[in-house]
């Protein structure tokens, strides 16, 4: 079956050592992806995929290393959008990225005091979340102790996925976090929230929107179907799969493989169908402008399962900042700040812990927009 495709490549490539190394290689990368994907995989079309890229090459014109790595990750992203093959140089950099050593960039995780309310921001999980998650808790509680939290996951396109596990548990006292399955039945996993729990007993939103992704994905999730947490926003990006850095042996690189799918405690995967709020945050006209492109929208995206339930309430997010203005308060003592002016959402998210629920967050919008109307008869 694997002979067509070594023979085109060693009619394409440059005699040599590196040549053979790399034919034998296909062989291994095929193992194992047979052994590691979710789901069954057509080898005969992977191998197509592949000799697409060899085939129309001069004899002995290319790279044996190059022409190997275009080749494979033509084939591997037949597969799905997320997988693809890593030499081994990047094969480095991606293990310290996901165990956060890499040098530079976003902080994974920032905070603020808005009020009484404690907005923690996460840009990504890697190794170094758990820790700055304490950190975080720890000097705004020095500072003031919240009486609510959002926790901010827009943009938020993944990373980790223990360290997102981790995440979650840490909001939570108890209860189902993810589990992760994939083709063989006997190695799903599935993880359990312990006792210990952050700020416990304080009301929690967690803001999402379309960037939203994959390890983001799972612990708004997790917060959500255990009713630790309200969810805001808009539906998420939709990336339910899991990848795992698959070695292919000393020197010769890695594969960047989907290896299984996760689920939340209810069952559901967010594959494709995403995270859907509890109350929809409809965008103002400038943030509309911008648009996320889903998981759904990706060639060869993998199948996924049931739509999200529909949210128990749909507002316009510019009418979050007129209740806290009204009230007059100072920035101090829970008045709005200059950043919720600024970021419509996070005044909604402000707003609702403000009102304590759902019924109480509509009805404070509704009096608002009832006063407005009668202040200008």
């Amino acid at each position: 079956m694997l002979a067509p495709l070594t023979s085109a490549y060693m009619r394409a490539v440059k005699p040599g050592e590196q040549a053979e190394l790399y034919r034998e290689l296909f062989q291994t990368v095929l193992e194992r992806v047979h052994r590691s994907y979710p789901r069954d995989v057509d080898v005969p079309a992977l191998i197509a995929e592949a000799l697409k890229t060899i085939e129309p090459l001069e004899p002995q014109s290319g790279e044996p290393a190059d022409v190997f790595s275009k080749s494979i990750n033509a084939a591997l992203a037949w597969l799905d959008p997320h997988s693809y093959y890593l030499d081994p140089q990047e094969q480095t950099s991606e293990l310290s990225a996901l165990e956060g050593v890499s040098g530079g960039g976003v902080p994974v995780l920032s905070w603020s005091m808005e009020g009484e309310v404690l907005v923690l921001r996460l840009a990504k999980f890697t190794g170094a979340v758990s820790v700055a998650m304490e950190k975080a808790i720890a000097e705004a509680a020095a500072v003031r102790q919240p009486r609510g939290v959002v926790l901010d996951l827009r943009g938020n396109l993944g990373g980790a996925f223990r360290p997102a596990v981790r995440t979650a548990d840490a909001f939570l006292a108890g209860g189902e976090i993810a589990s992760m399955r994939g083709r063989n039945v006997a190695g799903w996993r599935t993880w359990q929230a312990d006792p210990a729990e952050l700020l416990g007993g304080v009301p929690m939103v967690v803001l999402i929107d379309g960037g939203t992704a994959s390890a983001s994905e799972l612990v708004a999730a997790a917060l959500q179907e255990n009713g630790r947490a309200t969810v805001m926003g808009q539906k998420s990006f939709g990336k339910g799969s899991v990848q795992a850095i698959v070695p292919l042996g000393a020197g010769k690189g890695a594969l960047y493989l989907t290896t299984a799918l996760f689920h939340g405690p209810s069952g559901r995967s967010v594959q494709l169908a995403g995270v859907g709020p509890d109350v929809e945050l409809i965008a103002t006209p400038e943030n509309r402008a911008w648009e996320w492109r889903r998981e759904a929208d990706r060639a060869h995206a993998l199948p996924g399962t049931d739509e999200p339930p529909p949210p128990k309430a749909r507002v316009d997010e510019s009418r979050c900042a007129a209740p806290r203005q009204q009230g007059g308060r100072r920035k101090e003592e829970g008045g709005i700040s200059s950043q919720a002016k600024v970021d419509p959402a996070l005044a909604c998210a402000l707003v609702f812990l403000d009102a304590g629920g759902i019924d109480a967050f509509l009805t404070a919008l509704d009096a608002v927009t009832q006063t407005n109307a009668d202040t200008y008869r």
